[in-house]
């Protein structure tokens, strides 16, 4: 082989990809460069500020100290030789590794002690003799301090040398940075283009060349000359397929005389080109041929024979075949019809998985009212109504989740009540959390997260609480207008909001006593009191008589009452014993005994022109065919609204 494609484009890929990781490499290495720099500058930079800073603080407190012995004010400096900005630096890490500063340092630390400490000793001999408190102040403490400023000023000094000589460095990198992108870009840009122009002139010109050359094969003529001729693959590719062309036209040609003979009668007849590979089986197949050919003959002349005897026989088996097809068109008109009615049972069926979604929410919201769902003559849903949200959710939701349910009251000011699920009891998803505010189904990402913080520790991973939770707070704390589905509400205090679902699950799982529970000993320690006080909401340890094993009990905190929603229509409406959505010959059952009295709920509508399919109606027993007082619900989704919607209009079952 000559110059092979292969290693001519993998040398200028391996060239284009060296010149890339160079550039990548000396980029990198020049910008670690050059940050290193930047930090040093930076430490430089801060260090002279913080120099400057502490010559300027130690001539006001010489001024200070100076006033105290001379004109008798109150000395207000430190004599804490490590409080100032000096000490600070000298008893700190040094950032910049420079000999110089380093020995600077250490002649300003004993210096820098001995002048604070002066302070005193001045301090000391002005209560005795000013004189000599003055005279101290002048022969020691100046001295000292000018000593001081000098080892500063030699010290900023060469941290501006130090700066100076970074910014140098980093501009010098900075320059070599740009030489070497600029080489490396090159190198890159060359090898690139010399990979792109070899491929162009080398691969796809020639491909260009052969494609052109053969297309004579699909008008079906064999004889090719593809005029291309070169040592790489192409060449030999150009080559293998002449000398494959010129074979499959010999195998034709004869192929074409064994046929020609053939026509003529002649079957004693053989093939003269040699077959080879998987041309031999046209070889052998050309030999059984003639074989077939003599035999079909003969059967041929049997069969004239026998086609007429048996013609009738055919013309009755092509009637019974009309009527076979006749009735397979008809039995594929019965599978079409049969296919439509099952498309259309589906619709119903999520028209109906939509309705019942809608019923049970209405039912958790409400479980004062009893619901009941008829689909096609069978109970699909039905609440007892007896003011228990247990029982709602019972009906609901299922006999296994009530099962695992663990009852919530509490909050103060914003008040959470319903139901969550064991920790053990977790869900796959959060399918099964449901939210009520003020009596409307809302979703809410702030709830969401009250609840699964509550039990943190608690749950295990990939899993989610479930609950049906009630959360009643002043109607102006929150608002509704967020999204125009009306599931969205924002509230105004959502801190407080949080924090009472949060304590009010975490009470409930805390006194949930259906799983063990550590118990303390009741071990006496010297110097610890039996009992401590704790915050509200925290974990109280009691030992005494009363609590021998010290067990821990957790007090959750009591609600205080507040003020009940108000019905803000024209008159106080009832609660309806039972609310059906059947149609009106249902009878209601036995009327439940009175529990305790709940307070009237609010329901307003979201606008004095809110039309009927924003509202449904109350009535002793709920049929939507007999619209009676309209009262709004608000939980209804615009799904829900959407199955409700024609039959409010049209005056039909909706179910």
């Amino acid at each position: 082989m000559g110059t092979s494609i292969k290693r001519s484009v993998g040398i200028r890929v391996a060239c284009a990809i060296a010149a890339i990781l160079i550039f990548s490499g000396m980029t990198t290495m020049n910008i670690l460069r050059i940050e290193g720099t930047q930090d040093d500058s930076v430490r430089a930079s801060s260090m002279l500020d913080q120099i400057q800073r502490a010559e300027v603080a130690h001539y006001k407190w010489a001024a200070n100290l100076s006033n105290a012995l001379y004109a008798g004010t109150e000395f207000t400096g430190s004599m804490d030789h490590t409080g100032c900005v000096l000490g600070q630096w000298l008893y700190s890490e040094l950032n910049l590794t420079d000999s110089q500063i380093e020995s600077l340092r250490t002649q300003i630390e004993p210096l820098h002690k001995e002048l604070h400490a002066s302070a005193g000793t001045a301090l000391g001999l002005y209560a005795n003799s000013r004189t000599t408190a003055q005279q101290y102040y002048q022969e020691t403490i100046q001295n000292n301090l000018t000593t001081l400023v000098g080892l500063l000023d030699k010290v900023v000094d060469r941290g501006t040398a130090l700066s100076t000589e970074y910014t140098a460095t980093m501009n010098g990198t900075i320059a070599f940075m740009h030489l070497s992108t600029v080489i490396c870009l090159v190198l890159a840009l060359i090898g690139i283009t010399s990979l792109v122009v070899y491929f162009l002139q080398c691969v796809v010109k020639p491909l260009v060349q052969i494609t052109h050359r053969a297309q004579p094969l699909q008008e079906g003529r064999l004889s090719l000359d593809l005029g291309y001729r070169s040592k790489n693959e192409l060449g030999q590719l150009a080559q293998t397929l002449e000398s494959s062309m010129g074979r499959v036209q010999e195998y034709v040609a004869d192929i074409d005389r064994v046929m020609a003979e053939l026509a003529q009668g002649n079957f004693d007849v053989s093939t003269s080109a040699r077959y080879i590979g998987d041309f031999q089986p046209i070889e052998e197949a050309l030999g059984r041929f003639t074989v077939s050919i003599s035999d079909a003959m003969s059967s041929i002349i049997q069969a004239e024979q026998r086609v007429s005897s048996h013609a009738e026989q055919l013309s009755s088996g092509a009637q019974a075949l009309a009527q076979g097809a006749t009735e397979q068109a008809s039995a594929v008109q019965e599978l079409y019809a049969t296919v439509d009615d099952l498309s259309k049972s589906a619709g119903r069926n999520a028209e109906a998985a939509a309705a019942a979604g809608v019923i049970a929410q209405i039912a958790l919201s409400r479980p004062e009212v009893s619901l009941r769902y008829i689909r096609d003559g069978k109970e699909e849903l039905h609440t007892p109504g007896d003011s228990k949200l247990i029982s709602a959710i019972y009906a609901a939701r299922g006999r296994e989740f009530a099962k695992s349910l663990v009852s919530v009251d509490g909050g103060e000011g914003v008040t959470v009540r319903g139901f969550v699920t064991e920790p053990l009891a977790g869900r796959g998803s959060r399918a099964m959390q449901t939210f009520f505010c003020c009596g409307r189904l809302i979703k809410s990402p702030l709830l969401t997260a009250a609840l699964e913080e509550a039990y943190a520790n608690r749950q295990m991973k990939g899993k989610f609480p479930g609950c049906v939770l009630h959360i009643d707070l002043p109607l102006r704390e929150v608002d509704v207008n967020v999204h125009p589905a009306k599931t969205v509400v924002k509230f105004a205090g959502e801190r407080a909001v949080f924090s009472a679902v949060y304590h009010a699950v975490l009470s409930a799982l805390e006194a949930d006593q259906s799983h063990p529970q550590a118990v303390l000993k009741n071990v006496e320690i010297p110097g610890v009191r039996k009992q401590d006080t704790v915050a509200e909401n925290q974990l109280r340890i009691n030992v005494g008589p009363d609590n021998p094993g010290g067990a821990s009990s957790f007090k959750p905190h009591k609600p205080s009452p507040v003020d009940p929603p108000r019905w803000s229509g024209p008159t106080q409406p009832s609660i309806p014993t039972v609310v059906r959505v059947h149609d009106s010959t249902y009878s209601p059952p036995a009327p439940v005994p009175p529990q305790r009295p709940k307070p009237p709920l609010e329901r307003r509508c979201p606008s004095p022109q809110a039309g009927a399919e924003d509202c449904v109606s109350r009535s002793e027993t709920y049929d939507v065919n007999k619209v009676s007082e309209p009262v709004c619900a608000p939980h209804i989704s615009p799904a829900a609204k959407s199955i409700l919607r024609p039959s409010l209009r049209t005056g039909a079952p909706p179910f």
